[in-house]
């Protein structure tokens, strides 16, 4: 069982409230924000991805799956690619973060040609992952556009989000990123792009 210590701050001019929390089995001091209150139970169910990630370039493959990535195979997996990477931080103890799942994943079926995968920072070897994104000072469910510039592009912090607007925002992030889509039809950054 997780310990936790829980400081509820109104937020905003319409009172929204966000959830501070620190995981006893996590870094001292660290502090997730979150979108709203949370409980233990209907953790994110994502698929799990240890070996490194490969793709077929024959043509663009059906990626409408999220697939969990962390500390240990982020360089490999995400920012050794040269395609973009749209990237949900999440904590299944977030009741916020289990609304957005579903516009999350429909949001997949609006916007082609990007690699979804998420980082569930209840794993206490991502917390310093998402440290280094701003994802613990921004809040939770967070997602970012990797790899599409030369910083990671914001597209959702600390909100639940509908689908339409959540590929409205990839969509005008690829675009003011100037990413272009290869040949297989993926998106690659200008700063990676070598076509």
């Amino acid at each position: 069982m997780v310990a936790l210590a829980v400081q509820v701050t109104a937020h905003g001019e319409h009172g929204e409230y966000h959830d501070r929390h620190e995981h006893a089995d996590h870094h001292e001091n660290d502090e997730h924000k979150h979108a709203d209150h949370h409980d233990h139970s209907d953790h994110d169910h994502t698929h799990d991805h240890n070996e490194g990630h490969t793709h077929d370039h024959d043509g663009l493959h059906d990626h409408h799956d999220t697939i969990n990535v962390d500390a240990a195979d982020w360089d490999k997996t995400v920012l050794a690619d040269k395609h973009v990477w749209a990237i949900k931080f999440y904590s299944g103890m977030c009741s916020a973060c289990r609304a957005f799942k579903p516009e999350w994943d429909a949001a997949h079926e609006l916007v082609q040609g990007l690699h979804w995968a998420a980082v569930d920072i209840d794993n206490k070897a991502n917390v310093e992952l998402a440290q280094r994104y701003g994802v613990l000072d921004e809040g939770i469910p967070n997602v970012k556009l990797i790899n599409a510039a030369d910083v990671p592009l914001p597209v959702v912090t600390a909100d639940v989000v509908k689908a339409a607007a959540v590929a409205s925002a990839l969509r005008e992030k690829l675009a003011s990123a100037n990413a272009v889509q290869d040949d297989a039809g993926f998106y690659v950054g200008r700063a990676k792009a070598e076509l």
